[in-house]
């Protein structure tokens, strides 16, 4: 693989504010890779010391000194990738208002080698802005700039505060999993373009957390463990562990298995999307210490939410009832109740100050003989905040997570021995 330098590329555009910046060493990365040699990055032609632009509040500064460079080997694993020296650049911020630019990777229509095996990420302060991705699963972008190019991925919309610079190193590999006949020979040239534009919808919004248990596998490619609802979909990287077949991804954000617990009880049928519970059959049900699949983990906090009604009982004047309760270890507690005729959701958030000791919910009072309990959903979900409502998922090989997603998430790997 071979980098070309070019100079940087600027247009403006009267009609609309626009700053198109591409950067000297990623000006023009041209992948070739010959049957005779190993492929390596290299900066075939560098300028000395550092580029600047100065355009009206934005600089930009790019170190030709630190090319990116893959040693002599272009298979890489995301970690092997990531230890390569990455392309460094700058972006200062002059102006006491803050800048949003939206950085992107310009391609030709003309390359051959396939997006499907390369992967990218951008690393600002030690924190992911794009994590490792193949990058034909990033956006779109329709706003491609610069003569020749003809398509081009949104990588990230970045806010530059004022009077601040921000410093960015982009790494780019051909994935681990490439044949070598996909890569032989094979042509890849883009360029970076940055440019000025409107702030995000969303300008700070919240960072939730994905936690993995995989159960003795192991992943080669690195998997998310933070996004926001401004990320575009991703899927998880699925795991490998010798001697086992992987049989999917279970859990989610919702850690409550309704569909595996609930309609386990005697007498429970789904009907309309409803859970509906007959008392005469369950009486009294009771799951502790977290309620199956759900392990209460120190020093965690979880929002609890349900939505469901109740039968009214004329013989003694009530309603059926469904309780989740949350337990702390002084002994105190707090419940989501669900009765009445209509449906009205429910929430029950941990209580910061206590550590939780068991969830569990009951229904029925045996008396109850003719009335039931309709329930709609119920999410139980790490964090304080309650989030719309996903169902648990259950041995699911392909997970992927939509743009304007939320809450926090727990995959545990599924395994089946060969």
């Amino acid at each position: 693989m071979i980098v070309r330098g070019k100079n940087l590329y600027l247009k403006k555009n009267n009609k609309k504010k626009k700053i198109i910046i591409s950067s000297i060493i990623v000006a023009i990365l041209v992948i070739v890779v010959s049957s005779y040699s190993y492929a390596l990055w290299s900066a075939t032609e560098q300028q000395e010391g550092f580029n600047q632009v100065n355009i009206s509040c934005l600089d930009l500064v790019v170190n030709d000194n630190k090319p990116i460079n893959l040693v002599n080997a272009y298979q890489l694993s995301d970690s092997e990738a990531l230890e390569q020296v990455p392309y460094t650049f700058k972006i200062t911020n002059n102006c006491n208002s803050d800048e949003y630019v939206s950085i992107q990777l310009d391609m030709k229509s003309s390359n051959t080698l396939s997006t499907n095996n390369l992967r990218l990420s951008l690393i600002s302060d030690n924190d992911y802005i794009v994590w490792p991705s193949t990058i034909s699963e990033l956006s779109d972008s329709s706003e491609i700039n610069i003569d020749r190019y003809n398509t081009a991925k949104k990588l990230e919309i970045e806010k530059i505060d004022g009077n601040t610079t921000k410093e960015y190193n982009l790494y780019l590999w051909i994935d681990e999993d490439t044949p070598y006949e996909d890569i032989n020979n094979k042509v890849f040239e883009s360029k970076i373009e940055i440019v000025n534009t409107e702030a995000p919808e969303n300008t700070n919004p919240t960072k939730w957390h994905i936690t993995y248990d995989l159960d003795g596998g192991t992943i080669s490619k690195i998997n998310r463990t933070e996004y926001d609802e401004n990320d575009i979909d991703f899927t998880l990287n699925t795991p490998t562990r010798e001697g086992y077949t992987f049989a999917g991804w279970s859990g989610g954000k919702n850690l409550f298995d309704e569909e595996t617990i609930l309609m386990a009880i005697d007498g429970a049928k789904k009907e309309n999307d409803y859970y509906i519970f007959h008392p005469y059959y369950a009486h009294v049900m009771t799951f502790e210490n977290g309620i199956p699949n759900l392990s209460i983990r120190a020093n965690s906090k979880y929002a609890i939410s349900a939505l469901g009604h109740t039968d009214y009982q004329e013989e003694y004047g009530t309603y059926q009832q469904f309780d989740i309760n949350q337990y702390y270890y002084d002994g105190t507690s707090s419940l989501i109740r669900i009765s009445g005729s209509n449906d009205i959701k429910q929430i029950d958030i941990s209580d910061i100050n206590k550590d939780i000791i068991k969830i569990y919910f009951s229904y029925g009072r045996g008396t109850y003989v003719n009335s039931k309990v309709y329930l709609k959903y119920l999410q139980i979900e790490e964090g304080t905040e309650v989030t719309d409502y996903e169902p648990y998922i259950n041995n699911q090989t392909t997970v992927t997570i939509p743009k304007g997603s939320t809450g926090n998430r727990t995959y545990t790997a599924n395994w089946i021995a060969n």
